[in-house]
């Protein structure tokens, strides 16, 4: 009977290790290939991303031509150049069915990818995903899978790391992290009201609760 214990539980131990490397090797192959998916649909959304427009260069018109050229404004009576503000509803690019309104860019992390503009588990196996907000209204949240081409690298951010977004019209946002915390996964009202201008959030080594990137623009 201790024999035919001992060989069960050698069995059964075989069978843990077994599972244990076919799980290992598949979150390998997942990982992977999602890196692959998000760098294939980075280099076609940077084709596809605009600069903003230049201001137009005013035409003369004819007639006024040879007019005499006239004496300079005084500086009181200037008009006041306003910038003008963008749409909180962001612009978005598709890509292979996807559709698109950022690129994120990380220098520390040397991380850069594309952000989807909604958010699904089949999504985030492509790339980063909005969760909630907008660049423009200030609140926007962005999920992503622990994956090592993908999000797993927050896990190495510091406080004062920066952090870029550019929308699909070429706009660059610079932002720095200003804190880092880690969060339930059932606490979803602390992650998307909080108050900074910039989320970044996956799982945590565990996979139980969320690492939580705070950014504030400037």
């Amino acid at each position: 009977m201790r024999v035919k214990g001992w060989k069960i539980s050698i069995v059964l131990g075989l069978l843990l290790l077994a599972a244990a490397l076919y799980l290992w090797g598949h979150n390998r192959w997942e990982s992977n290939r999602a890196g692959e998916a998000s760098a294939e649909v980075l280099a076609a959304l940077k084709v596809e991303i605009t600069s903003p427009a230049p201001v137009p260069t005013p035409t003369i018109n004819p007639e006024y031509a040879a007019s005499p050229t006239p004496e300079p404004v005084r500086e009181t009576e200037k008009q006041e150049e306003v910038e003008p503000s963008p749409s909180p509803e962001m612009a978005t690019q598709e890509i292979q069915g996807y559709d698109y309104i950022a690129v994120l860019y990380i220098p520390v992390l040397e991380l850069e990818l594309p952000v989807m503009d909604q958010w699904d588990y089949t999504r985030l196996t492509v790339a980063p995903c909005r969760y909630t907000g907008s660049i423009y209204s200030n609140d926007l949240v962005i999920a992503g899978h622990a994956y090592e081409p993908h999000f797993w690298p927050l896990h190495y951010l510091s406080v004062g790391d920066e952090v870029f977004l550019t929308d699909m019209g070429g706009n660059r946002l610079r932002y720095s992290v200003s804190e880092i915390q880690t969060l339930e996964d059932t606490a979803i009202g602390d992650m998307v009201n909080s108050g900074y201008d910039l989320t970044l959030f996956t799982c945590t080594n565990n996979g139980i609760a969320r690492l939580a990137v705070r950014c504030s623009r400037g």
